[in-house]
């Protein structure tokens, strides 16, 4: 009786994780990367993933990702959390699309480990197999290479998400000329998602407190449609919600003087720190996409 359901462990989850996302503990000031202008740091870490998308080897992609832990090591981010989260998330999902291109039906080549055996070719339509399926040694790299981009590029992207405070990241996006309204729509989304995700982990809970719960819908006729009725009407209740809180929020901030632009205190200034981190971005990103090797 006290196993939890499903359905209660993956909206606690979920709340859990926006919890975490939403009030990510700042990493301080002390650290190797923070010393770095939020500026320089946003746009040598697009270089890098640039330079990632451009290499033709998985040793200048290893490398790329040794650095982004190496850096994050260095300033002060929790290295076990650095690594859950660049490792098991994006790479795992980005293996499952990659594995159709290990086969000898999408990247022919030299076979490797035979899978299945045909008497023939088999042909579908405008589909043809060969008579044996294969995973073939091009199409290992091919995948490999698709997963170490992406552990590169999402390695990158933490780096700079675990050594920038939010505020700090839009105020560099804003000193960037990226276009207020989109920085406000995103500033406002990501702050306000996570309120609503906790909104629907209360309503369960009510819920729950108010004694209902499957057992008790299981024990009463039509307990399919009532629980689908219940889900529909939160969904309703939700969607009221969040109208009325974004026209509060809205009222709240034109009441406090806001006209449409997001102003900051801070002014930032180049540092030698900046001029060195551009310097040594630079270089990796050239021998990244030149594969460690030097320009003709």
């Amino acid at each position: 009786m006290r196993q939890r359901k499903y359905l209660d462990r993956t909206l606690q989850g979920i709340a859990r994780l926006g919890r975490e996302a939403a009030f990510l503990p700042a990493t301080g000031s002390s650290g190797l990367f923070q010393a770095v202008d939020p500026r320089v740091r946003i746009l040598s870490i697009l270089l890098l993933i640039v330079a990632a998308s451009f290499a033709r080897t998985p040793l200048s992609l290893v490398i790329l990702c040794l650095m982004g832990a190496i850096l994050a090591a260095f300033s002060r981010i929790s290295l076990g959390g650095y690594l859950a989260r660049v490792w098991l998330v994006v790479p795992l999902f980005t293996a499952a699309i990659a594995l159709p291109a290990m086969l000898n039906v999408i990247t022919p080549g030299t076979a490797l480990v035979t899978l299945f055996s045909f008497s023939g070719p088999i042909t579908f339509g405008p589909v043809h197999l060969p008579e044996a399926i294969t995973v073939t040694r091009e199409g290992l790299i091919v995948a490999l290479m698709l997963v170490l981009r992406a552990g590169a590029s999402l390695s990158m992207v933490m780096l700079v998400m675990g050594t920038t405070p939010w505020h700090d990241l839009l105020r560099a996006l804003r000193a960037l000329k990226i276009p207020s309204p989109f920085l406000m729509i995103l500033s406002m989304a990501y702050r306000y998602l996570f309120v609503l995700v906790v909104a629907v982990e209360e309503m369960c809970l009510a819920r729950k407190s108010r004694g209902i719960d499957e057992a008790s819908l299981a024990s009463s006729s039509g307990s399919g449609d009532s629980g689908r009725g219940w889900v529909a009407s939160r969904m309703g209740a939700l969607y009221r919600k969040s109208r009325v809180l974004g026209e509060e929020v809205g009222h709240a901030m034109i009441s406090r003087g806001f006209r449409g632009e997001v102003r900051s205190l801070p002014v930032y200034r180049f540092s030698g720190a900046d001029l060195v981190w551009s310097a040594c971005s630079l270089i990796i990103a050239v021998a990244v996409a030149r594969d460690l090797v030097s320009l003709p």
